[in-house]
């Protein structure tokens, strides 16, 4: 994707290679279902650095979640043809095949979950 800013050409980053999150078993049995949404830093090498958790789950999939994305790699954004870093918010959804599934309601707990960071 490319966006214009008043310093020029921004080419926003493009996964490279991402690992899917392991659940764990304590929200297997408790049947949570959702998505962890984090903010996170995109260097210049493509690198990720997980700044905060913005919309949280519990149960574990947090912690899965951060270590996931840190293991993920990007081509780094540009700006003018240049890497340069680069801020975005992340979503990493936990479903259980065959479970309940409400996404409705996800989608109103992440939105509650971002406006309280504001």
């Amino acid at each position: 994707q490319e966006s214009k800013d008043s310093t020029g050409r921004l080419t926003e980053p493009t996964v490279v290679s991402r690992k899917a999150p392991e659940y764990t078993q304590e929200a297997k049995a408790a049947l949570i279902a959702g998505t962890v949404m984090l903010e996170v830093e995109i260097d210049e090498t493509g690198a990720t650095k997980v700044l905060r958790t913005v919309s949280p789950l519990g149960y574990g999939l947090d912690e899965n979640a951060i270590a996931a994305v840190s293991t993920w790699r990007f081509n780094p954004a540009r700006l003018d043809g240049k890497p340069v870093k680069f801020e975005v918010l992340i979503q990493v959804n936990f479903h259980l095949t065959g479970g309940p599934s409400d996404d409705k309601r996800e989608s109103q707990r992440t939105a509650f979950n971002v406006a309280m960071q504001k």
